[in-house]
């Protein structure tokens, strides 16, 4: 069977879906020795990939119309219909059916999206579901009145994941909310957990000379997110005024990622409780950037309300840095023993763990072992192979039927 690899975000700045993208990528090009299907990438069309991607596997592009939209009106229609730049979608059923056709017509008899997308429902398909919030936790403006709005979400998982072939979700408690928001049988629901990403995993020597280019030194607490409100920067703020007033502790913050719209906010309640010389928010940074912070982090502080899975915690549990993180459906599936959990709505529980990883050194390099542990028990070759098993569970029913034309 040929299988069709659905790429949405090959971007650094897509954050986590990248590093996604890329594992599973690399993952299914050093293993197609152990599958008797044909794997090919099929980007979306407004991606250009690099030669030593098309060095992996071979690629399947797709033009979406004799004439297609130009990327400022593509980007007009996705606005004006509630959808998010971050993906690409046909502009029309016709457009729709034409990507079909091509894809059809190339041989493709099953996508696998490793991300919440695909160009067309026109052809077999398995979806990933990173997350269902909108359905949990409505009220956050980036899952309701804000880009992606609530109901163009709504809408678009309802189509998808009535018509997937298969849903790929990390934890058991993702497969639940997909079986109680959208009725999708069990039994077509495939647990394929985060891999803890290559770069953690495999990182190459000390820079410290990064951080200093930056002004940074060791012992910080160390936040990598993009400046979303339900990343909930402000949690961390309120445990440095609670650590500061009530144990004369003042810890540095670094935090780093893009922002979506939310840093003034946190520059403001920053300077509010007069926390700048704690405080370092930056922006984008490079991936060597991010992997030295990681190194001399005294700890990661992930008080996200999202989950149930997030890719910061495994990074750190493979470069040997504690992780302190939101109690959230599906962290403790996720993260296990590893992490110390608190309560994201109380600041107070977290400022009580980030006292205990400064001031308890047995206990901060607990949890490193622990981590590390945690971090090798599932990788981007072990997601390879649960596509791998996707493939032969759906070859059965697709060999029925004829691809061509239908």
């Amino acid at each position: 069977m040929k299988v069709g690899l659905y790429l949405n975000s090959f971007s650094p700045k897509s954050g986590g879906a990248f590093t996604i993208e890329q594992d599973v990528i690399d993952g299914v090009a050093r293993l197609m020795g152990e599958t008797s299907h044909e794997f090919v990438i099929v980007p979306r069309p407004d991606l250009t990939m690099e030669g030593e991607v098309q060095a992996k596997l071979s690629i399947v592009r797709f033009t979406p119309n004799p004439k297609p939209l130009k990327p400022a009106w593509r980007r007009a229609v996705n606005h004006l219909r509630g959808r998010s730049d971050n993906m690409w979608y046909p502009a029309s059923p016709l457009e729709e059916r034409q990507v079909a056709e091509q894809l059809r017509g190339a041989g493709i008899e099953f996508l696998i999206a490793p991300g919440p997308v695909v160009p067309t429902v026109e052809l077999p398909f398995a979806i990933t579901v990173w997350d269902l919030q909108h359905r949990l936790q409505p009220f956050f403006p980036e899952v309701s009145t804000e880009g992606w709005r609530w109901e163009v979400r709504e809408a678009h998982y309802q189509k998808l994941l009535g018509r997937a072939s298969a849903v790929i979700a990390g934890t058991q408690a993702g497969s639940e909310e997909i079986q109680r928001f959208y009725g999708v049988p069990a039994e077509r629901i495939f647990r394929l957990p985060h891999p803890t990403p290559s770069f953690a995993l495999n990182s190459g020597p000390p820079r410290p000379e990064l951080l200093q280019a930056e002004g940074i030194e060791p012992g910080y607490l160390y936040y990598p997110a993009q400046y979303w409100s339900h990343k909930n920067h402000v949690a961390i703020i309120r445990a440095l005024v609670h650590l500061r007033a009530e144990h004369k502790l003042t810890p540095r913050v670094v935090c780093v990622g893009s922002d979506p719209g939310n840093l003034e906010y946190v520059k403001r309640l920053v300077n509010d409780a007069r926390l700048d010389e704690q405080v370092k928010l930056l922006g984008f940074v490079s991936r060597e950037l991010l992997s030295e912070l990681y190194r001399h982090a005294a700890a990661l502080v992930y008080p996200s309300f999202f989950g149930p899975e997030n890719l910061p915690p495994l990074e750190a549990f493979a470069m040997g840095c504690p992780v302190i993180a939101a109690r959230v459906s599906g962290s403790e599936e996720q993260l296990e023993m590893a992490a110390d959990l608190f309560d994201p709505r109380n600041e107070i529980e977290l400022a009580d763990a980030i006292r205990r990883v400064l001031e308890d050194p047995a206990h901060r390099d607990d949890l490193i072992r622990r981590g590390h542990i945690r971090a090798k028990e599932f990788t981007g070759d072990d997601f390879a192979r649960g596509l791998f098993r996707i493939a032969d569970w759906f070859a059965p029913y697709r060999r029925c039927w004829d691809g061509v034309g239908r």
